[in-house]
């Protein structure tokens, strides 16, 4: 006996758990509950002492090449230690791109950029759930509270993170079978302004080479190479810089998973939610994207779990890796709600179809 699905609300097609059964429902639901009460019942994180310190650097660095005549890297340690943060390892030098172009152009001009970047990724997003009008506006509404943290907190419009974080959910938007060009020139660009995004490239590489498309997997490990040889680049020019200073800076030290998932919800518009509520959302993210049966849900979710777990254990800050994450989070609610309707709607519903067959 199967149970016949209830067409979608959210989604263009049913999830990937829309003909679940009663019993595996009422299974799921229970884990889930009681997975929500571990994170909720768990001591909220706090965000690290030096936080808004970080995020107030990037404009302070900024200013600093605007306005102070030095080479990227010297202005880059002379801030960094002006801020009494570490000079190691290489990632605490942000990569150059982004902020010697905001040096040259008025703050004006980038805040206009920054907010047309936001708006094509909610409208890219808000298209990919164009089947049904409710699942568009709540796509839209979550691209906006991904993308749109500098808009709660306008010093983050600075930060080379938050910029990849918005062309990494840009590519993955853009993603499709038809189109491959965009999507990977958008996730090398943002590879090339924040390493953590350049996490992307291999995780599209596997599924351009599970999907068949061997030339396509080649093109996304030749964008890993690049980004490699970018990064090795200015992880020595940020070596030598920071010899110039005098002071052994601290270790790095990982932020732990708990961390991460709340750096990943405050990087975007989750931040006004309470910190363990918060640190939720990103889990139950993963969940969403992996059940929409679509091409981008399964991608999405590697990402998003690649991008979690990195935050968590690399000695690099949360908050950096979070900001590339926190654009994609978010969206993924809007399946996990469309799922969470199909296991309550199986939970509840004891009607099923009988399937026959007659031998004649």
């Amino acid at each position: 006996m199967l149970r016949a699905p209830r067409p979608p609300w959210l989604l263009p097609g049913p999830t990937r758990i829309a003909a679940i059964g009663r019993v595996p429902a009422i299974a799921v639901l229970a884990t889930l509950a009681v997975l929500a009460l571990l994170i909720l019942s768990g001591p909220a994180p706090e965000w690290p002492a030096d936080t808004m310190t970080r995020i107030a650097f990037q404009d302070a660095l900024i200013e600093r090449l605007r306005h102070g005549g030095e080479d990227y890297y010297t202005a880059a340690a002379a801030t960094l230690r002006g801020h009494d943060l570490p000079l190691i390892p290489a990632t605490a030098f942000p990569m150059p791109a982004l902020p010697v172009i905001a040096a040259a152009l008025p703050g004006a001009i980038g805040l206009l950029v920054l907010a047309l970047l936001t708006g094509l990724t909610v409208t890219v997003w808000s298209r990919r759930f164009a089947a049904r009008r409710a699942g568009r506006a709540a796509a839209g509404i979550a691209a906006l509270l991904g993308g749109g943290g500098w808009l709660i907190l306008p010093a983050l419009a600075g930060n080379p993170a938050l910029w990849a974080g918005l062309l990494v959910s840009l590519s993955l938007g853009l993603a499709t079978p038809r189109r491959r060009v965009e999507p990977l020139a958008l996730a090398t660009a943002a590879a090339l302004l924040h390493p953590g995004a350049a996490l992307i490239l291999p995780v599209m590489a596997v599924f351009a080479w599970r999907d068949g498309a061997r030339r396509q997997a080649g093109a996304w490990l030749a964008a890993l190479g690049i980004a490699a040889i970018a990064f090795a680049c200015h992880a020595a020019a940020a070596r030598t810089a920071a010899r110039g200073f005098a002071g052994e800076a601290p270790a790095a030290t990982p932020a732990g998973l708990a961390e991460a998932l709340h750096a990943v919800a405050a990087g975007g518009g989750l931040a006004i939610l309470p910190a363990a509520l918060a640190m939720a959302m990103p889990v139950f993210a993963v969940l969403g994207w992996a059940i929409w049966r679509s091409g981008a849900g399964l991608r999405v979710a590697a990402v998003l779990v690649v991008l979690l777990l990195a935050a968590a254990l690399l000695p690099v800050g949360a908050l950096a890796i979070a900001l590339v994450a926190a654009p994609i989070a978010p969206l993924g609610l809007v399946p996990a709600i469309e799922g969470l309707r199909d296991l309550i709607v199986a939970a509840l519903d004891n009607r099923r179809i009988t399937v026959t067959r007659i031998v004649r």
